[in-house]
C-alpha cells in the first residue's frame, strides 16, 4: 500500500471513529435518568446564578472537542481566596461511568439549595473551600451517554509514531497522570482501553486538574468511579513502600464507610495500577486522597440513583467536617511531635524527633538558613516512636531546623518543634543555641554570677 493510500485509510477510519461527535446534542440513544454534557453546564451556570455568594464557576480548561472542563467552588465568599481547608471532589474520569457524574452534581446542588436552612450544610460551606468537578472526561461522558455505553476513555486521535497515520482513539485519564507513569497496570497500545497516553499529562484533562491541584492546599480528594461499593485509598501500584498515612487514611476509609457501608482498601490490595489521579495527587501534595466505587454496575438505573447519591452525601458530609484536622478520624488526642536534639557537625545536621502522641502521624523537616537553599525530609512516626536524621548542611550562621505537620493536625508542641543552631564555616566551632542548649546557656549564666560573686565578696573583704 502506497503512502497516500495508507494516509486516506487512516482518514476514513477516523472519520468512523469520530463520526458521533458531529451529532453529540442531536443524539437519539439518550441514557435514561442521567443528563447529558448540555443538560450539566446548564446546572452548573444555574446554580453559579442562583447562589452567587457561595457558588463561582471556574473553567480549568478545553477538551479535544471544545467542551469545558468545569470546576464549581462552593465556599462562603466564594470568590474570594481565604484561608480555609480546601477539598476536592471530581467524578467522571472513565465515560462509561455515568453514575460517577451524576453523585458529585448532586451534591453540589444539594449544597447550594441547603445553605441556607440546613445548619451542617452552613458550616460545612462556611469552614471550607469546595471545589467539585463533576465531569474531567466531558468528550467520553458525552461518547457514552449518546448509547456507547462500553467506552472508557477521552477522544483524542492518537498517533503514536507522529507518521499522520491514526492509531487509536483515547487515552485513559486515570492512566495517564504522572507518578509512575507507564507501569504496572497501563497499556501502551492506543487501542487499549486502559492505554495511558504517549506521556504523563499528555491530556487536556488531566493537565486541567494538575494545574488545579497545584495551585491549591487540598486537605482531601475524593475521585467517584463505579463499580465496587468500595472506598480505595494508595497506593494503587505496588512500587512504592508503605504509604506514610496509611494508618490514617484508613482510619478516614472506615469512618466514611459507617455512611455508605462500603468495604476500605488499599488500591494495590484489588489490582495494581500506575498513573491514576490517587497516587500522583498523593506522591506530589499534601492532599490525602480517596476513590469511591459507587454501586454495582456501571449505569446503575434511574431509580437506584437517589439512594446512592444519599449514602455517599453523607460519608462526604463527614469528611468536610473534619477537613481542618484530619487526624479526627483516628483519635481526639492530638500529636506531639517534638526536636530532642539538634547538633551541626562536619557539614551534616543532626537531628532527633520524637512522637509523644498516641498515634502515627506525618510531618516534614525542614533545615533552613539565610545563606542556602532549605533540606527538608518527609517522614512518619508511630505513636512514641523516635527518628534521628542527617541533614546536609547549606551555607553558614544559624540554622533552624522545624517540623510541621502535613495535614493540619491542630494541637501541636509549638515550643520544641523549632530549634536553632549555628555553624562557624571559618573556625569550624560548633554553638548550639536550640533546645539543648538553653540549659547550656543557663548553667553558664548561673557559673558566672556565682564566680561574680565571689571575686567581688573577696575584693570588699581586703
Amino acid at each position: 500500500m502506497s503512502h497516500w493510500a495508507r494516509r486516506l485509510a487512516s482518514a476514513i477510519l477516523l472519520l468512523v471513529l469520530i463520526s458521533p461527535v458531529f451529532s453529540s446534542f442531536n443524539a437519539g440513544a439518550e441514557i435514561p435518568g442521567y443528563p447529558d454534557y448540555q443538560q450539566i453546564s446548564e446546572k452548573l451556570q444555574y446554580l453559579n446564578g442562583t447562589y452567587p455568594k457561595i457558588c463561582a464557576l471556574h473553567s480549568l480548561g478545553t477538551t479535544y472537542e471544545g467542551r469545558t472542563i468545569w470546576a464549581l467552588k462552593i465556599s462562603d465568599n466564594a470568590w474570594k481566596e481565604e484561608n480555609e481547608p480546601e477539598v476536592l471532589i471530581m467524578g467522571g474520569h472513565h465515560a462509561k461511568e455515568l453514575i460517577s457524574v451524576e453523585v458529585p452534581l448532586m451534591f453540589a446542588e444539594f449544597l447550594a439549595e441547603n445553605y441556607s436552612s440546613n445548619m451542617t450544610v452552613r458550616n460545612i460551606v462556611d469552614s471550607n473551600e469546595i471545589w467539585i468537578v463533576p465531569v474531567v472526561n466531558p468528550d467520553g461522558y458525552e461518547y457514552a451517554w449518546e448509547g456507547h455505553t462500553g467506552w472508557r476513555k477521552n477522544r483524542r486521535p492518537i498517533d503514536a509514531n507522529g507518521d499522520g497515520i491514526i492509531d487509536g482513539i483515547g487515552v485513559d485519564l486515570n492512566r495517564n497522570y504522572g507518578h509512575l507513569w507507564g507501569k504496572q497496570g497501563a497499556s501502551h497500545d492506543p487501542n487499549s482501553d486502559i492505554y495511558c497516553g504517549p506521556h504523563p499529562f499528555s491530556e487536556n484533562e488531566t493537565k486541567a486538574i494538575r494545574a488545579l491541584a497545584l495551585s491549591h492546599n487540598f486537605t482531601f480528594s475524593v475521585s467517584f468511579h463505579s463499580y465496587g461499593k468500595i472506598i480505595y485509598h494508595p497506593w494503587g501500584n505496588s512500587l512504592d513502600p508503605e504509604p506514610m498515612d496509611n494508618e490514617l487514611m484508613e482510619a478516614i476509609g472506615n469512618e466514611m464507610a459507617e455512611y455508605n457501608n462500603y468495604t476500605v482498601i488499599e488500591g494495590k490490595d484489588t489490582y495494581v495500577t500506575t498513573g491514576d489521579s490517587d497516587d500522583w495527587l498523593y506522591a506530589n501534595t499534601t492532599c490525602l486522597p480517596f476513590t469511591i466505587e459507587l454501586g454495582k454496575e456501571f449505569i446503575p438505573p434511574p431509580d437506584e440513583i437517589q439512594g446512592i447519591f444519599e449514602k455517599n452525601r453523607d460519608a462526604l458530609v463527614y469528611l468536610l467536617s473534619i477537613s481542618g484536622d484530619p487526624y479526627l478520624a483516628v483519635s481526639e488526642k492530638r500529636t506531639n511531635l517534638r526536636i530532642t536534639h539538634f547538633s551541626i557537625s562536619d557539614g551534616v545536621a543532626n537531628i532527633s524527633v520524637e512522637n509523644q502522641g498516641n498515634y502515627s502521624v506525618s510531618a516534614l523537616l525542614t533545615l533552613s538558613s539565610g545563606s542556602g537553599p532549605p533540606e527538608s525530609e518527609r517522614f512518619a512516626l508511630k505513636a512514641h516512636e523516635k527518628m534521628n536524621f542527617a541533614l546536609r548542611v547549606n551555607g553558614s550562621g544559624e540554622f533552624e531546623a522545624k517540623i510541621s505537620a502535613l495535614h493540619h493536625a491542630k494541637e501541636w508542641n509549638t515550643k520544641d518543634n523549632t530549634a536553632f543552631a549555628s555553624f562557624e564555616t571559618d573556625e569550624g566551632k560548633l554553638r548550639t543555641e536550640g533546645t539543648d542548649a538553653l540549659m547550656y546557656v543557663f548553667g553558664t549564666v548561673i557559673l558566672l554570677f556565682f564566680l561574680f560573686a565571689y571575686v567581688y565578696k573577696s575584693l570588699k573583704k581586703d
